[in-house]
C-alpha cells in the first residue's frame, strides 16, 4: 500500500551514491524548507556527511509544514528506484529525449532522481504503470447499438478536459479537485490508471499518551478499460457514484457525446437457472479443465428485499449426493464459479452478477473465461440498454 515511508532515502550509504548535483537539484526547490530544519546546502561540495545524515532525518521525520511536493518527489524515488522499474523509466526518459552518461556509474536512486528532473510527470506516469493490476471486479457500459467505429484520438487537450471535468465534480461533491489520469494502448484495449489527489494525504492525529503524530492515508485509484473488439467500457471506482460522471467523461473523450455510453445489461444467469450443471460446460475450450458452481444468490422480493444464499464447495455434487433436482425458486442475481486452467496450479474464482459486473482475475487465463461466458450465453449478445431505474445516481449525472 503506498505510503511515505522512505526506507531507501533514509539510508545515509544510498544518498551517498547519489552524483551531488543530482541531488543538489532535487533539493534545490526545497531550500527555504530545509534550512527551517536546520539543513543549509549552497553547493553540492557542500553536501558532506554531516548535511546527509541531516538530510535522512529530516525525510523520515516529516512534519504538518513539509511541503507536499518534496513528500511526493521522495515517494516516488523510492516507488521506482527498484531494477524493474528503474530501466524502464530510464528508457522512457532517453526516449522523450534526456541526455543521460551512459558511461557513468549511476544508482537507482540517483537514475530516477535524473528522470523526475527532467520530468516529473513522466516519472508519475511509469509509476502507475509500474503499480498497475486490472482490478476483478468491473461496471460495464456499452452503447445500445454496436458501431465498429474507433474511437477519437486521445489528445493531451482532450484528456486535459477530462481530468478538468472529473476535477470540478470531484470537488463540487467535496472529494477534492486534484486528478491524475495516464491513458496507454494495449493490444485491444485502452487503459487509463486514475489517481485522486496526491500520492497520499497528512492527517495530524493525537494518540491516548497525547502525542502527536501523523497519519499518511493512500490516495483513491480508479481504472478505466475500454475493450476496442467488444466496445464495452469497463470502470473499478470506490465511490460509487463517480461511474455515471465517469461515463460520460469518457464517453466524451472517446467518442465526442457525453451519452456515448450507458449502463448496460451485459451479464445474464439465466442459462445457468435453465439448463442447470450443462451450463458448466467448456465445450471445445481445451485450456478449462473444469467449472464448478460454488454459490448463487436468488432474490424473493418483498418489502425486506429478502434473499437466498445457496452453497457448497461444489454445489451440484453436493445436490445429487443429497439426491436432490436444481430448481431456482426465483431470480438469480449472483453467482460464482471455481475454474481450473490446464497447466495452472490454482483454481481461479469468478462471480457474475445480472446486469453489468463481473469480478475474476483478468489475466493471460481470463480470455477463455471470457470465451465460456459468450459460448454458454452468460453474456449478452446486444449491448441493450438497463431497465429505467437500474442506475440510483440520477442526480450526479443531471448535475454534471
Amino acid at each position: 500500500m503506498p505510503t511515505y515511508n522512505p526506507k531507501q532515502l533514509g539510508e545515509p550509504e544510498v544518498i551517498r551514491e547519489i552524483n551531488p548535483t543530482v541531488l543538489f537539484a532535487f533539493l534545490q526547490p526545497f531550500e527555504g524548507y530545509l534550512r527551517s530544519r536546520g539543513l543549509v546546502i549552497k553547493k553540492e561540495s557542500r553536501i558532506d556527511n554531516t548535511a546527509i545524515e541531516k538530510l535522512v532525518d529530516i525525510l523520515t521525520n516529516p512534519t504538518m509544514k513539509t511541503p507536499q511536493a518534496l513528500l511526493n518527489a521522495v515517494f516516488y524515488v523510492e516507488e521506482m528506484a527498484t531494477p524493474s522499474a528503474a530501466d524502464l523509466l530510464l528508457n522512457a526518459a532517453m526516449q522523450a529525449g534526456m541526455p543521460f552518461d551512459e558511461e557513468g556509474k549511476h544508482s537507482l536512486a540517483d537514475i530516477v532522481m535524473q528522470v523526475w528532473l527532467f520530468d516529473s510527470k513522466l516519472v508519475e506516469a511509469q509509476h502507475a504503470w509500474h503499480t498497475w493490476k486490472t482490478p476483478r471486479r468491473m461496471e460495464c457500459f456499452q452503447a445500445a447499438n454496436l458501431t465498429g467505429i474507433a474511437p477519437v484520438a486521445i489528445t493531451e487537450e482532450r484528456l486535459a478536459q477530462a481530468i478538468k471535468d472529473a476535477g470540478d465534480w470531484f470537488a463540487k461533491h467535496n472529494r477534492g479537485r486534484k486528478l491524475f489520469m495516464t491513458p496507454r494502448f494495449v493490444d485491444n484495449e485502452i487503459q487509463i490508471s486514475i489517481r485522486r489527489g496526491d500520492p497520499f494525504s497528512r492527517k495530524s492525529t493525537i494518540d491516548d499518551d497525547g502525542i502527536d503524530t501523523i497519519t499518511f492515508r493512500e490516495a483513491r485509484k480508479d481504472s478505466m478499460v475500454y475493450c476496442l473488439n467488444d466496445e464495452v467500457l469497463m470502470l473499478n471506482s470506490s465511490l460509487k457514484s463517480a461511474y455515471p460522471i465517469y461515463c460520460r467523461i469518457f464517453s466524451k473523450l472517446l467518442y465526442d457525446d457525453p451519452n456515448h455510453f450507458g449502463l448496460v445489461t451485459r451479464y445474464t444467469l439465466a442459462p445457468l437457472s435453465e439448463l442447470g450443471e450443462d451450463a458448466l460446460s467448456p465445450g471445445e475450450i481445451d485450456a478449462i479443465e473444469e467449472i464448478v458452481l460454488l454459490n448463487y444468490r436468488v432474490r424473493l422480493g418483498g418489502p425486506f428485499n429478502s434473499y437466498i444464499i445457496h452453497g457448497a464447495d461444489d454445489y451440484f455434487a453436493d445436490l445429487k449426493w443429497r439426491g436432490g433436482s436444481f430448481q431456482a425458486e426465483g431470480s438469480l442475481d449472483r453467482a460464482t464459479f471455481r475454474i481450473k486452467y490446464r497447466h495452472v496450479k490454482a483454481p481461479r474464482t469468478l462471480t457474475l452478477y445480472a446486469g453489468s459486473s463481473s469480478s475474476y482475475t483478468r489475466d493471460e487465463n481470463a480470455h477463455y473465461a471470457e470465451q465460456w461466458m459468450v459460448l454458454r450465453d452468460f453474456v449478452m449478445k446486444t449491448g441493450a440498454r438497463a431497465a429505467k431505474g437500474v442506475n440510483k445516481d440520477d442526480q450526479a449525472v443531471a448535475s454534471y
